[in-house]
């Protein structure tokens, strides 16, 4: 039974390794790495294990984006409002989000390059790994937002500077 279940976690890490970068769920593809770890070490769960194979052969499924709401993206685009949205790991770059309501919003890993949030709402939004390169800020409001290893290289900020931070250092 062992190396049936080995067998399958060996295919669905393989499929992972298969799969490109936006297609890849690395939740899943670590999971089963993580529940071949434990079998190769003798530690069988077989519940988790069991539970871990599902899941990555379900996020193999997933287009592009396993995080994001396709129905909030629509009403992000369409109305520019969305509140408490989870728009993660959502490739938004180059989009019109000029006086957008993003209150509270998750846009953790959100690719936001070049985008036009000018005068947007993002206060208490989670920015944290956010893509925000060459986007306009000018007059948005962040108060309170998470803004963690953010790349604001190129950025104009909401005072209307130019931001030079996530940029790379210039050589000599």
């Amino acid at each position: 039974m062992q190396n049936v279940i080995n067998s399958v976690i060996n295919s669905v890490i393989n499929s992972c390794l298969g799969l490109s970068d936006s297609r890849k769920s690395p939740i899943f593809c670590d999971e089963a790495k993580l529940h071949h770890k434990k079998l190769v070490l003798g530690f069988t769960a077989l519940p988790l294990v069991i539970s871990g194979v599902i899941g990555a052969i379900a996020s193999m499924s997933y287009t592009e984006s396993a995080f994001a709401d396709p129905t909030q993206l629509r009403q992000v685009l369409q109305t520019r409002v969305c509140e408490g949205c989870d728009l993660s790991r959502e490739k938004l770059s180059f989009a019109n989000l000029r006086g957008a309501n993003l209150r509270n919003a998750n846009l953790f890993s959100t690719d936001l390059k070049l985008t036009d949030l000018r005068e947007a709402n993002l206060i208490g939004a989670i920015l944290d790994k956010a893509d925000l390169r060459g986007a306009d800020l000018t007059g948005a409001d962040l108060t309170g937002a998470y803004m963690s290893e953010t790349n604001f290289c190129g950025a104009i900020m909401p005072d209307g500077q130019k931001s030079r931070e996530g940029c790379p250092a210039p050589t000599k």
